[in-house]
């Protein structure tokens, strides 16, 4: 049977590469990194016949288990389960692949059965998982056969987890209208560094988390307080539509938090002890009543970036108050990023300075109307050691400021950006524009303009 012209091409390269296993594997492991899993298979399939012709330098065999496992693991899995035939031994590396990835979303409907036979024969059986480290779950319920899939969902969950001692990381991310409770043995294991929750149900609290680096908790439903307590979470990341009103933090590594509830005006409370902390970001709709601090470490602070417009007018001056607080805490980050509207709305709440950030190098804040772009002096009152500006505008109506507030910052502030949208015509002419930002050039060390959408 002749050649396909496929087979013909990785026929030539491998004989041009000379069989040699490192450039094999570099093209093979490029063919799966660039979407094409199926080449790599055909790659290594063509690999091992033509080296049938001489049985004592079959190289593929003669990987170690480590390279073959990667492989194995970097195909697509039906693809993987093929190459369980070739020997017994890939059969058991096949089988104790190091990351496992179970994507019921893009499967058709009338093919669900199929697949779920599949899964649970070759994949996920009882006696398939060995040596598991990375197990991600992408699953769709339907409406007509829930509970049977949560039954089977829960059976390889335990199979998985309860009998595996190599698990780092774990995702779940399941779509149900109805919800799907997380059983609560999946916060004791002791192996997990990784733990990615999507859509779960959390009727029970928790609090220790013994082993845990890594948490991520993305619309979790059932859970009205969470109380972290853990030495050893260096991440802590909370996004959700549905609020928990109590949220409690200590860990004394803990890098990276960033908290963001989408409901509207409503309470919530945050109560901190990250010393260690490096990146802290907040956000949404919800009036935090803040308590925390004491962060020497912070290098980059997101406050309110996105949230404050979408809080109703009467609860505004709650998110002054609460801003406020969260500017006391984060007074020593190298980066701030928040709400021009907001910042500015808590700079005229008083007659003085309220607070020194001393600390803060960088500064980025957007606007959402022209009104609020009136005078940078309370910034650069509060902010006096400035190294760089960056401004968003969606209505830019004027150049903002008095010559005499950046004149006085003319030795400290090296950079500028203004970025305006939907610049008024009736306000300045584009050359009125130009003109006054030419005069602001003169004073400042650099200056970066991006104007979109001239109206």
């Amino acid at each position: 049977m002749a050649e396909s012209g496929l087979m013909a091409f990785f026929r030539n390269v491998i004989d041009l590469l000379k069989a040699s296993e490192a450039n094999v594997l570099y093209l093979l492991m490029n063919c799966v990194r660039d979407g094409y899993p199926l080449l790599g298979f055909i790659g290594i399939n063509i690999w091992i016949l033509t080296k049938t012709k001489q049985p004592a330098q079959s190289r593929f065999l003669d990987f170690p288990d480590d390279i073959l496992r990667k492989i194995f693991s970097s195909l697509d899995q039906k693809d993987a389960v093929k190459l369980r035939i070739l020997s017994k031994r890939c059969l058991n590396l096949c089988d104790s692949k190091p990351k496992v990835q179970v994507n019921l979303r893009n499967i058709k409907l009338e093919r669900r059965d199929d697949f779920l036979r599949f899964v649970d024969k070759y994949w996920l059986g009882e006696s398939r998982l060995k040596n598991i480290e990375v197990l991600e779950v992408y699953w769709m319920f339907l409406n007509v056969s829930s509970q049977a899939e949560k039954h089977i969902l829960l059976k390889w969950l335990e199979n998985a987890l309860l009998n595996n001692n190599y698990i780092k990381e774990l995702t779940l991310d399941l779509t149900d209208n109805q919800g799907f409770e997380l059983p609560s043995f999946i916060f004791s294991l002791q192996s997990l560094k990784t733990l990615s929750l999507h859509s779960i149900v959390l009727g029970y609290p928790f609090t220790s988390f013994p082993c845990l680096e890594t948490l991520i908790l993305n619309n979790i439903r059932g859970l009205n307080e969470l109380n972290i307590i853990s030495s050893s979470l260096r991440r802590v990341e909370i996004f959700s539509q549905y609020l928990m009103t109590n949220i409690s933090v200590s860990s004394e590594q803990l890098r990276i938090l960033s908290i963001n509830f989408a409901s509207r005006g409503k309470n919530a409370s945050i109560t901190l002890h990250t010393p260690n902390l490096t990146l802290f970001s907040l956000d949404g709709g919800v009036c935090y009543e803040f308590n925390g601090g004491g962060f020497p470490n912070l290098e980059m602070s997101t406050i309110f970036r996105s949230g404050y417009l979408s809080f109703p007018k009467k609860n505004r001056p709650k998110m002054v108050n609460t801003l406020i607080c969260i500017l006391y805490s984060v007074s020593q980050t190298a980066m701030l990023v928040t709400n021009g509207d907001l910042l500015l709305a808590v700079l005229r709440s008083v007659q003085v300075p309220i607070f020194y950030a001393t600390h803060t190098l960088h500064l980025d804040v957007s606007f959402a109307h022209h009104r609020s772009i009136v005078s940078l002096s309370p910034t650069f009152a509060c902010f006096p050691n400035l190294k760089a500006l960056k401004f968003t505008c969606f209505e830019l109506a004027e150049i903002w400021g008095s010559e005499e507030a950046v004149a006085a910052h003319e030795q400290l502030i090296e950079n500028i950006q203004i970025m305006g949208f939907d610049i008024k015509k009736e306000m300045n002419s584009d050359f009125g524009i130009c003109q006054q930002i030419m005069e602001y050039a003169k004073i400042l060390k650099g200056m970066k303009i991006c104007y979109i959408g001239l109206a």
